[in-house]
């Protein structure tokens, strides 16, 4: 493994074991040798099991949207892309048979557990929408909210003229979060307010924040969610099987 060729630059060759070494130079062999660990836990997994099998018509059916989101329904434009990868057509196909397996392998550990899952953590799965606005200064924060109690309606305004974070230039408006997502001062006071409300300050953003309550958006199982789950869910099972493992590096 000393001398073999990993690849080529400007024909000086790379060794395999050199590139470890540039890796852990630039600090990104662990997540390198990461990679490696969870593809071999998959791997060995789907070994174990007979069920994962993959259909000729779903690898075409992969074959056939990975050239369509790829521009490469042309087949000269699919040949020069496989060229380019250093890749055959053959050695494409045991890729994608592999990428189907291992979401087989997904569903298979991740589906009964969703629904629980969503039960178990759905407070935590609330999103809301917010508007804030966050100065450097307590006193200045509690004479902003004196204002807003007088006038609710110059929040916007008021976020403007004097809030540090980028979203004054949207009147303070804040992408929808998880409230969970929100410094565990703010959950429960965000949490139990109405629509409206003014809420803080509170010390955050190395500042201090006012937050007015927008919306709360209804928490729905719907597919998008349901994929987040069961990625979150097959994280956790393969961070449990990574704890199990005993790793040893002979790469010095």
């Amino acid at each position: 493994m000393e001398s073999q060729v990993l690849l080529t630059i400007q024909n000086e060759s790379i060794s395999f074991v050199q590139a470890l070494k540039y890796l852990r130079t630039t600090g990104d062999d662990q997540a390198f040798i990461l990679k490696i660990l969870r593809q071999h836990l998959v791997e060995e997994e789907i070994k174990k099991n007979d069920n994962f099998v993959v259909k000729s018509s779903e690898l075409e059916q992969s074959i056939v949207q990975l050239r369509t989101q790829n521009g490469l329904v042309a087949p000269e434009k699919f040949e020069a892309w496989l060229q380019e990868k250093n890749m055959s057509y053959e050695s494409l196909r045991d890729q994608l048979e592999k990428r189907l397996k291992a979401e087989k392998l997904k569903l298979e550990i991740t589906e009964s557990k969703i629904q629980p899952f969503f039960e178990m953590n759905q407070k935590k799965l609330e999103r809301i929408a917010l508007s804030r606005i966050v100065v450097a200064q307590q006193q200045e924060a509690e004479t902003i909210k004196a204002q807003l109690q007088e006038n609710p309606e110059s929040f916007g305004e008021l976020a403007q003229k004097h809030s540090l974070t980028e979203d004054r230039y949207v009147k303070g408006i804040m992408p929808l979060i998880f409230i969970s997502q929100l410094p565990e001062v703010a959950q429960e006071p965000v949490r139990v307010a109405p629509p409206g409300s003014i809420i803080g300050p509170f010390a955050l953003e190395g500042g201090y924040c006012l937050l007015r309550v927008e919306q709360f958006i209804p928490v729905e199982l719907d597919d998008t969610l349901k994929q987040q789950i069961r990625n979150q869910i097959f994280e956790q099972w393969l961070a449990e099987k990574l704890s199990q493992c005993e790793v040893k590096l002979h790469v010095l």
